[in-house]
């Protein structure tokens, strides 16, 4: 009687103590992750801006940086958390998420969770779906406008990954959509 309480205890023990362990890491990734979003725009997203404005850049070369940056990125936003909360994903139609990323794809999903986004950073980043090899795909999202006046993380989004904002109102969201997709 007394080891199975005793096994009970130390088990609680050991889940609250991965638990705080996991947020901990977490809030750290944050802030690795805030401080690299900062360095990126400033040392890189800036300049790049710069040049293309300037003509030093072609719109596919800057494109082409662009995409390096957010790959380069991506790692720190995905890997930590999803590791160590043991995050599984589950696919209902592997062949269509590779086909999706053998074209240019546009998917559509209203999220209903806090890491909904991850996981489609997940699928644009992975190059392994199901046992079959295939490219890294950039992913953008379409994002409430106020997101972009975010200090950092919404000036990354806007400035960097050239996502969507839109403010609910498909007259004033429709020139924004149209020049983005």
């Amino acid at each position: 009687m007394i080891k199975k309480e005793s096994r009970q205890v130390s088990t609680a023990t050991f889940r609250w103590i991965r638990s705080i362990f996991v947020i901990l890491w977490c809030h750290f990734s944050v802030s690795l992750l805030c401080f690299n979003v900062l360095f990126d725009l400033v040392f890189f997203g800036i300049p790049f801006h710069f040049f293309r404005w300037i003509g030093a850049f072609s719109e596919e070369k800057f494109a082409c940086y662009i995409n390096k940056l957010i790959n380069w990125t991506t790692p720190i936003v995905l890997s930590t958390p999803m590791v160590f909360s043991g995050t599984n994903i589950y696919c209902n139609n592997i062949d269509l998420l590779f086909e999706s990323k053998s074209d240019n794809s546009l998917l559509l999903a209203n999220h209903g969770s806090r890491i909904d986004w991850m996981v489609g950073m997940f699928c644009g980043y992975t190059t392994d779906v199901g046992g079959k090899s295939c490219a890294r795909n950039r992913v953008g999202f379409v994002c409430e406008g106020i997101l972009q006046f975010m200090p950092i993380v919404g000036w990354y989004r806007k400035f960097i990954n050239n996502d969507i904002f839109v403010w609910r109102s498909f007259r004033q969201d429709k020139p924004t959509i149209e020049n983005n997709i």
